[in-house]
């Protein structure tokens, strides 16, 4: 069976879209939990009407304490073998499941599928070792997505995994835990996530608090990329020192301070024996080698 969670929060114009195409799939051994996070609109007696049509729905109302809280609960509630998520803005395609499904039956050896956006052709690939994994996200992360809307889980990868409740750009927080679980990922051509790309959206917004949470993601993964994969410890670090030039010092929390110095020792090692003299001149040219080191 597969678990597929839905967060919502105030989507009254979205939801029942979203429901719909996932009770249309083409693949009927689902659960589908929607989270009411406390909306304020119709939502969550929109999320009601569908739980008495359909049995294969349940429903949980708590107060408004953010998606990650959302999907947690979720987590903890589902029952399937394979767990998945959908932003009740969005909806899916009806073949969305049945097929990525089967290449999960039929490897045991994959953690994880991803499936390609509608209207975008992803080139089938299997990824597999930690190292190819860290390395193929953090350089090219429009082949390995931060998103956990476009995946399909196996259920034990995410058992002992929690998003993050107190900040944003949780997917890209919780994403480098994943691929401490997981060895192979195999990315699909078949099925299609509609994105909605609307106004309002979070994620849509650029603010200190916005660039901090990412700060504090990136940080998190650093701390989970082990340091001999010389180039994805970097990359990930520069990244890190660009958002912190962006934003004003008296705006930066001490502690995100202090976590980025205790990076220090591996950063030097990696920069005097590793790093190209051309990315070296980079840094020296943008005044960053001062705020690595």
């Amino acid at each position: 069976m597969l678990s597929i969670i839905i967060p919502v929060y105030n989507v009254e114009s979205f939801l029942r879209v979203c429901i719909i195409s996932i009770l249309n799939q083409d693949y009927s051994d689902i659960e589908v939990l929607l989270i009411d996070d406390g909306s304020t609109d119709s939502s969550g007696s929109i999320c009601d009407q569908f739980q008495k049509r359909d049995s294969r729905i349940q429903v949980y109302h708590t107060k408004n304490l953010g998606v990650g809280n959302a999907r947690n609960l979720g987590i903890e509630k589902a029952k399937g073998e394979y767990i998945t998520f959908v932003d009740s803005d969005d909806y899916v395609s009806p073949d969305i499941y049945k097929v990525n499904i089967g290449l999960l039956d039929s490897d045991n050896s994959i953690d994880i599928v991803q499936i390609p956006l509608a209207g975008k052709k992803n080139q089938r690939r299997i990824i597999e070792g930690k190292k190819n994994l860290f390395d193929m996200w953090i350089f090219q992360n429009k082949i390995i997505t931060n998103y956990f809307w476009d995946k399909i889980f196996r259920r034990h990868i995410l058992e002992n995994l929690r998003f993050p409740t107190n900040m944003r750009y949780e997917d890209r927080f919780l994403f480098s835990d994943v691929l401490c679980a997981i060895n192979k990922l195999y990315i699909s051509d078949k099925g299609g996530y509609h994105y909605r790309n609307h106004s309002g959206q979070l994620t849509k917004q650029c603010n200190v608090g916005l660039k901090l949470d990412m700060i504090k993601a990136n940080i998190h993964t650093l701390g989970n990329i082990p340091i001999d994969f010389k180039g994805a410890y970097i990359r990930c670090y520069w990244d890190t020192i660009v958002l912190l030039k962006e934003i004003p010092s008296e705006e930066i929390e001490q502690s995100v301070i202090c976590e980025i110095k205790k990076m220090f020792p591996s950063i030097k090692t990696i920069w005097l024996s590793n790093v190209p003299l051309g990315i070296k001149l980079q840094l020296t040219k943008k005044k960053l080698v001062g705020h690595i080191f």
